[in-house]
């Protein structure tokens, strides 16, 4: 990820641990969502997220469109977990190198309970929305201040995450018509570790500096949904997220030292990022042309023009005086150009009940990714536009075991010149693909 996703790192508290590690342990995912998921839940991810007309268990409706909540199922718990692991390289002349493949994971859970008259509907939940994870190895590509500045071979580290925990419901008008709506706390953890060229300050712009960046933060955010079947065998869905934003504060430390000649000049800051996460909408059909199929189709629009055009960074408390007299003071401000497009994502997926306890499922997404060629770097990585997904189902009274696999197919991106400052990753190329898994685990009661 570039610095401008990268910005948020939670520092947990006895009323956050739980938060603090799904949100650390989120997998990487650069895909048609940007940098959100294809689904939450395995069965929903089975189908590549096609399932806003059709959410089969408590963690997809609360997470795709709370009016599926159904009271038909009586009371849900689901619990599960989703891992990831991506593979990528990065070539240019001088430098060069790859990105960690190791494997992340983030567990998630959801609980159902419909009311006395069985047509209101309660949920909790709880899961990632978002994960990227980069950890490169190469050598740091000449920039700068006169375009020499390298701090050589090293380690590139840089994590966005994104975990919500909403409480809701929905209500069932009759047989054909529900409403649901939910609010979420968001819970955003990022962090970098590399390298980092400011690009707006005045008297900064272009230098380049170690940085190490930490912050924690929260926001909420609302979404609502509705669900009409006029026919047993069709049902319509649509479901709306609304903007929302995270006031982020951490500590940013690093060095200056080979940007101003001298062999180490450290300094520490006070930071407060905002990161403003993109409305959504999304509308889907679901049609079970027999008693043993199920295709679903889905269209999205996701507001990215709005939350990632640019992302405002501010510094405050500088620790060292030598670093002061060069800002002009002890604290400083840069804008991180970030130039996001809305962007459609299309999603289709189909499952087949191969016998009465086992289902099977696939899917297929696409999206034009949002993020402009000139201002990727081997930390933004590059945004995988199409998505092949499986998944199996398997259900024994009340217990039912879902398992899916997702494939970003590989994408590259040839930056020529570059819109970021000093230039240094002009005529270099990267690459990236990602796997994805999950499995999770539904019970009634």
């Amino acid at each position: 990820m570039s610095f401008g996703r990268d910005m948020n790192r939670i520092v947990p508290n006895s009323g956050s641990a739980v938060l603090a590690v799904a949100a650390a342990l989120v997998p990487f995912a650069a895909n048609a969502n940007g940098i959100l998921r294809n689904g939450t839940g395995a069965a929903s991810m089975g189908l590549a997220g096609a399932d806003v007309a059709s959410a089969a268990d408590p963690l997809s409706a609360m997470s795709l469109n709370p009016a599926a909540l159904s009271p038909s199922r009586g009371s849900e718990l689901s619990l599960g977990a989703v891992a990831g692991s991506a593979d990528g390289t990065f070539t240019k002349a001088g430098s060069g190198g790859d990105l960690d493949s190791r494997i992340l994971a983030a567990p998630e859970f959801a609980v159902a309970i419909p009311l006395s008259d069985r047509r209101f509907v309660v949920g909790i939940s709880s899961s990632a929305d978002s994960g990227m994870s980069a950890d490169w190895a190469y050598d740091d590509p000449a920039g700068g201040l006169g375009g020499t500045t390298s701090y050589g071979y090293r380690r590139n580290r840089a994590r966005i995450a994104l975990v919500r925990t909403a409480l809701g419901g929905a209500f069932h008008l009759d047989e054909t018509l529900s409403f649901g709506a939910n609010v979420g706390l968001l819970y955003n953890d990022n962090a970098l570790e590399s390298p980092y060229v400011f690009q707006s300050h005045p008297g900064l712009a272009g230098a380049k500096t170690l940085l190490d960046l930490k912050a924690d933060g929260f926001g909420w955010n609302i979404q609502a949904g509705a669900l009409y079947s006029p026919r047993k065998d069709l049902r319509f869905g649509l479901s709306y997220r609304n903007q929302s934003e995270v006031v982020a504060t951490g500590t940013a430390t690093g060095d200056v030292g080979v940007q101003l000649g001298a062999a180490t000049i450290p300094f520490r800051y006070d930071a407060e990022v905002t990161t403003t996460f993109p409305h959504q909408v999304a509308w889907g059909v679901s049609w079970s042309p027999s008693a043993n199929w199920r295709v679903a189709a889905q269209a999205e629009w996701i507001g990215w023009a709005d939350a990632f055009d640019t992302l405002p960074v501010r510094l405050s408390n500088g620790s060292n005086p030598a670093v002061n007299a060069v800002v002009g003071g002890t604290s400083l401000a840069d804008d991180i150009p970030l130039g996001w497009e809305d962007s459609w994502v299309f999603r289709v997926g189909a499952e087949y009940r191969l016998a009465e306890d086992w289902t099977l499922r696939a899917g297929y997404a696409h999206g034009q990714s949002p993020a402009p060629t000139s201002l990727l770097t081997p930390m933004t990585a590059v945004l995988m536009e199409h998505t092949l997904a499986a998944g199996l189902g398997y259900t024994r009274g009340r217990w039912t075991l879902d398992a899916a696999y997702q494939y970003d197919l590989p994408a590259s991106r040839s930056i020529g010149t570059s819109a970021l400052r000093s230039g240094e990753y002009s005529n270099s190329r990267i690459e990236v693909d990602l796997h994805t898994v999950a499995l999770t685990a539904r019970y009634r009661f």
